[in-house]
């Protein structure tokens, strides 16, 4: 079902006390979470111009 033009959303955070066993285990799980994109700064990107039909 589409929202509305005035629907409303909520974002809740959680964090736990720096050194709780909470902390420990939140780590934990974020451990499990993909890893991000790469940065290409430090990378150069392959060349292309032969599946272009370049020269």
């Amino acid at each position: 079902m589409p929202t509305s033009q005035r629907a409303v959303h909520d974002l809740s955070l959680y964090t736990a006390e720096p050194g709780s066993s909470h902390e420990e285990r939140l780590r934990f799980l974020a451990s499990w979470s993909a890893p991000g994109p790469r940065s290409t700064s430090t990378t150069s990107a392959p060349d292309r111009s032969a599946d272009r039909g370049g020269k």
